[in-house]
């Protein structure tokens, strides 16, 4: 059966040596780790424990055939191809395609705004600007509730003590009796304000849960920042039985 495909071969192992990496983390690490632990449960399985199931939750018989037979196909190509690398192979990953990525257009400042685990996303721009040696201004605004919410507050402080371009600024709506915190205080986007008079010639880089995103977006415009300069990542989340 393998030798009927070697025809197919080459370009079936171009397709199963692409990987789209969907998740963050420790990626290398942990994109290996998920590819070893893929083939091992592929190993147990057969062409007979795929099932095509359409979209109106009827079983598709002719194409549950088509299925089964492009699984069997699939493990045939595996069995000469493992997934498990070596030292030399040559891994093809994708990142995750979104739009909250830095704009490289200009060399307008960045105003970076994270509300909580908003945090994320904006670490990930930032390290990349370093690892890059991009260094436009960036103030980076970071909005928690209490101390505790701010759990990379010495990552974050690190930046700027290491990178003259990076400022942090770190904002607590409720800090607690015993943070003793001496810091910024209030909502994070009214903090950006209070600090620039106009925002006309910055970027905008907001993320965090809804109600904060529509805030700032709202006041940073009405304080000059051109509406097309404002990027965010809404944390939003899906209404249960949506789309049922």
């Amino acid at each position: 059966m393998i030798n009927a495909l070697d025809a197919e071969v080459a370009s079936l192992r171009e397709q199963l040596l692409t990987f789209v990496v969907a998740g963050g983390g420790f990626a290398g690490v942990e994109t290996a780790a998920s590819i070893h632990d893929f083939e091992i449960g592929l190993a147990g399985c057969t062409s007979e424990d795929v099932e095509a199931v359409l979209p109106d939750g009827r079983f598709g018989a002719a194409e549950e055939r088509a299925a089964r037979e492009r699984f069997a196909r699939a493990k045939a190509v595996l069995a000469q191809t493992p997934l498990v690398a070596i030292e030399g192979d040559i891994l093809r990953i994708e990142g995750p395609h979104g739009s909250f990525y830095l704009r490289e257009d200009g060399e307008r400042p960045l105003l970076m705004v994270a509300g909580g685990t908003g945090f994320a996303p904006l670490k990930a721009i930032v390290e990349d600007m370093i690892h890059r040696q991009i260094v436009r201004p960036c103030h980076f605004y970071w909005g928690a509730r209490d101390r505790a919410g701010l759990y990379l507050h010495e990552l974050a402080a690190g930046w700027v003590r290491e990178h003259e371009h990076l400022r942090y600024i770190p904002v607590l709506s409720d800090p607690a009796a015993d943070d003793a915190w001496s810091g910024r205080t209030g909502l994070v986007h009214t903090a950006v304000l209070a600090d620039h008079v106009s925002l006309a010639g910055f970027d905008a880089y907001v993320c965090g849960a809804p109600a904060m995103i529509e805030a700032a977006k709202r006041d940073f415009i009405a304080a000059g920042l051109p509406a097309e300069r404002f990027f965010a990542d809404v944390f939003s989340y899906a209404v249960p039985g949506a789309g049922s």
